[in-house]
């Protein structure tokens, strides 16, 4: 299946995440509506903290030669370090027990459920080299040999097909019985189940997919994935050129796409063609110090086997792919959207489309994973925003001497290395530890800080987890809120998360599975914890922080279901504002409202699955009381993995009878 289109998006999660495909690897686009196995693995994904929203285009980092900082390896016994799979078949399961004279059914349903998440895998391996190469480091140990170097296919056409084939995968699901499963496999099989069945509802609607966005989409987030590609051998750079050579056509793809939106009446408004005509434009600067030639050269220099003189060809190949194709691509980009312009007549959300509340319903159970309605979900978004600004109201008063203090609020720490290993302390009791493995820091170009989000996490390839990165953007992070966000993008976020999942996968289909609402959630849930373990600032002050972010993550999730599900104007969103936050400045009021209408459900993953775990372990310590143990807790929500709310629950219902 081609799956490259729905990755497409979100350095947001996000980062590097995307908002649609539960299925990816490098973090390309997101509102993605056809198969769920269309992008891969989560391999790439670099998760950018909540702040993406002030962001209007992302441009890729130069790689950076800071030395990795390695985790010490814990004291207790820990899964070992990934290596390279000892046999081409790692999806086969072993056995819990051994198979009795009876078991021939069990042995069957097990031998088909193993050959088809094979197969799925296999297909979201081998569909495109960009997936492959994020996703796998060993991709020969799996039994895959090579990919197309191709960005792959976008139309209606392709849609169609990949609903058929998630269509005839469900079936083949259904057609085994889950009971006769090993445990681990009946987990497997509960969030492949939701995950094709949530994606088979958002591709009702194929013409609402949208690849584009100043801040999440393909014209941003594809460049990013080119720079960071790494060179392990001279096939690698091979390939990179190829796929350069190959985005005029991808981008072409989606032109005719939003071409068919526009006869569809379901183009993009004036406002968005605006900014991503800007966003490309952004991109297009410099163009003979461009950090798609800048990087390519860093990378191949370090290349060991190649000569000088095959380096010194390879940079001038890399720069007439630039000229020749990658330009021209974002120019054809400008120019299809331009004579676009005009014809998207809607300018309030999702809401103000024919089925655009049917879309987002489906979008929102998607990406959020969530098991409320949409309706159901603004009422507890509401109450828990009124129920956190209560407290901070009551805060504020209690302590009048803290509120003072907000004005300089600073965290004690504030160097990158320090803090991480401040968290890594904190966390030893109530978080499970993880292998040995490593993280580098590094820093955002200057010359790009203007553009980034201010961090993120790049995670690793699903059969080599060992190597990690940070990137923090010091042009929009201050060093005084550091603190949290490297709690929310390192430990014990992404991280932390995505390192424990690789080192006890289940299968590896579960590696190109991605529910945005659980990664993002997860980050959050702990990013609110970390505000509180702090030792050196007032306890009070950073209490007020705490329900501050809380309530400020509430406000933009309500925004989001407001505008495309409500149907809130500029003016209604402008009026909730000021009621709420005494945000009068009408400018303000607008940049806030383009962002929620051109990026759907961005901010829910946030806060739905902030939102989400906060009720479970609520609940956890409400039942009970002084029996609850909070490593246990964490370490039961990390050991299901990446999967909907939907499936997490049932499973959290189990688990919190046998605590009892």
């Amino acid at each position: 299946m081609n799956s490259l289109w729905k990755r497409l998006a979100a350095l947001s999660l996000a980062v590097l995440v995307g908002a649609g495909s539960f299925l990816m690897a490098a973090p390309l686009q997101a509102d993605a509506t056809a198969s769920p196995f269309g992008r891969g693995s989560k391999a790439a994904q670099a998760q950018e903290s909540a702040e993406a929203a002030e962001n209007e285009s992302v441009e890729a980092i130069k790689p950076e030669t800071e030395e990795p900082t390695t985790v010490a390896e814990p004291e207790t016994e820990a899964p070992e370090t990934a290596a390279e799979p000892e046999t081409a078949v790692p999806w086969q399961e072993t056995p819990e027990t051994e198979p009795q004279e009876t078991d021939v059914d069990l042995a069957s349903a097990q031998e088909a459920f193993d050959a088809l998440t094979q197969e799925l895998f296999l297909q979201i391996m081998s569909d495109n080299a960009l997936d492959l190469h994020y996703t796998l480091r060993y991709p020969e140990n799996y039994g895959i040999t090579d990919a197309p170097a191709t960005f792959g296919t976008y139309s209606l056409e392709f849609m169609e097909e990949d609903k058929l084939d998630t269509e005839e995968k469900l079936a083949q699901l259904k057609a085994i019985d889950r009971e006769l499963l090993t445990k681990d496999s009946q987990v497997v099989y509960d969030i492949l189940l939701d995950t094709m069945e949530s994606s088979l509802a958002v591709s009702e609607f194929p013409l609402y997919d949208e690849q584009l966005s100043p801040t999440t989409g393909i014209q941003t987030n594809l460049p990013i994935l080119m720079a960071e590609y790494t060179f392990n051998n001279k096939k690698d750079v091979d390939t990179y050129l190829a796929l350069l050579r190959d985005l005029p056509a991808f981008y072409d793809q989606i032109i005719a796409f939003e071409q068919k939106k526009s006869e569809a009446g379901l183009f993009m408004s004036d406002v968005a063609v605006d900014d991503l005509v800007e966003s490309c434009t952004a991109f297009l600067q410099d163009q003979e110090n461009h950090y798609l030639i800048t990087t390519f050269d860093t990378r191949v220099d370090a290349l060991s086997d190649l000569t000088q003189e095959e380096k010194a060809s390879y940079k001038e190949q890399n720069k007439a792919a630039f000229k020749e194709a990658v330009i021209p691509a974002y120019e054809n980009l400008i120019a299809g959207l331009t004579a676009l312009k005009g014809t998207g007549k809607n300018e309030i959300g999702l809401a103000g489309l024919p089925e655009g509340k049917a879309y987002y319903e489906a979008l929102v159970a998607q990406t959020t994973g969530t098991r409320y309605s949409v309706e159901e979900l603004i009422e507890q978004v509401e109450t828990t925003m009124s129920k956190d600004m209560m407290a901070l109201s009551f805060q504020a008063l209690l302590h009048p001497k803290a509120v003072e203090k907000l004005e300089s609020f600073s965290f004690s720490h504030t160097d990158p290395e320090e803090i991480l290993t401040v968290l890594q302390e904190k966390i030893k009791d109530e978080f499970p530890a993880l292998p040995p493995t490593s993280y580098t820091i590094k820093h955002v170009p200057e010359a790009l800080q203007g553009e980034m989000s201010p961090a993120f996490y790049l995670t690793p390839c699903v059969d080599d987890y060992s190597m990690n990165s940070i990137y923090i953007n010091d042009g929009s992070l201050d060093a005084s809120s550091l603190f949290s966000t490297l709690a929310h993008e390192g430990f014990p976020g992404h991280l932390v998360q995505t390192v424990y999942a690789l080192a006890n996968l289940k299968n590896p289909v579960l590696a190109v599975i991605s529910c945005p609402g659980y990664s993002e959630g997860w980050a959050t849930y702990v990013e609110m914890q970390s505000f509180l373990w702090d030792e050196g600032t007032d306890k009070n002050v950073l209490k007020i922080m705490q329900l501050n972010q809380q309530a400020t993550l509430a406000l933009y999730a309500l925004a989001d279901l407001y505008i495309h599900y409500e149907g809130y104007s500029r003016e209604q969103i402008g009026e909730f504002l000021m009621t709420n936050f005494g945000i009068d400045d009408v400018e303000v009021q607008n940049e806030f409202y383009n962002y929620i209408m051109e990026s759907p459900t961005n901010y829910l993953w946030y806060y739905v699955g902030y939102l989400e775990f906060r009720q479970m372990r609520e609940e956890a310590e409400d039942t009970l009381g002084r029996k609850f143990d909070a490593l246990a807790f964490n370490t039961f929500l990390l050991d299901k993995g990446d999967c909907s709310f939907r499936v997490l629950r049932r499973y959290f219902d189990e688990w919190l009878a046998e605590q009892k």
